[in-house]
């Protein structure tokens, strides 16, 4: 029996949808061990805690397989936040202008024993490749400011963070040094989680309307922003890899 076309074959719904299941499978199965060495070849934090005279220095950088857009609609999602920032317990936008946000947050700071519930009202200042924020309340820093920067580096985002902070409430040194680099390590992988599960979602919504309008056309395209999300959480799910496409199928 003579093969059908490949337009024709999109344009069979059954044959349609199975050979895209079939594509699936076929991509990650093949992709499965590129996919896993293109994680590990993303850099660990780099992390340095220092001083700018009473206060004390936060300054990391770390890359993401996915766009800027996407590195931008994580870090300015306040509402959302506390979902996938835990320790932030409170993000409340008050003022929303082009270009500036006013957002209160509380969040709660712990190592070992010391735990403290900090209060905080951003002014954010938003550009084109950077995020600035400050503290204006003073309630529980004296000072307490610093960036996002983000740039497109080849087939990589490259995000720098930088933070000052100066507690008004009594700590000791050993603990707040700690205490930041601690938070700073936990917040770089919850983004990067968050990402990741965005990258998975963009990449299922493109998939699944390329077979409800029965078009592999651009079938290609949402596998391609589907595997960038599943790259970046197959080490902890090395198991699911191969079951997820499958999953999100139907």
């Amino acid at each position: 029996m003579q093969a059908l076309p490949p337009r024709q074959l999109a344009q069979t719904p059954r044959h349609g949808r199975e050979s895209a299941r079939a594509v699936v499978v076929l991509v990650v199965a093949l992709l499965y061990g590129g996919a896993v060495r293109g994680q590990s070849s993303a850099t660990e934090p780099d992390v340095t805690i220092g001083r700018d005279g009473e206060a004390y220095t936060v300054t990391a950088r770390f890359d993401v397989p996915y766009p800027v857009s996407t590195v931008f609609d994580v870090l300015s999602d306040y509402e959302d936040i506390p979902r996938f920032m835990p320790d932030i317990k409170k993000s409340i936008v008050h003022e929303r202008s082009d270009g500036r946000t006013l957002v209160e947050q509380e969040a709660v700071s712990r190592v070992l024993l010391f735990s403290k519930r900090v209060y905080l009202m951003l002014e954010v200042e938003r550009t084109s490749d950077a995020m600035r924020f400050r503290d204006t309340s003073g309630r529980s820093f004296r000072r307490y400011d610093g960036s996002w920067q983000v740039s497109r580096q080849g087939a990589r985002t490259v995000i720098d963070y930088r933070l000052a902070a100066d507690p008004a409430f009594s700590v000791p040194q050993f603990l707040i040094r700690r205490l930041l680099e601690r938070e700073a390590h936990e917040t770089i992988d919850r983004l990067r989680a968050e990402m990741a599960a965005r990258g998975i979602r963009k990449g299922t919504k493109a998939y699944q309307h390329a077979l409800e309008s029965r078009e592999l056309v651009p079938f290609g395209e949402g596998v391609s922003v589907f595997l960038q999300g599943t790259t970046a959480v197959i080490r902890m799910f090395t198991t699911h890899v191969l079951i997820l496409p499958l999953l999100l199928i139907r």
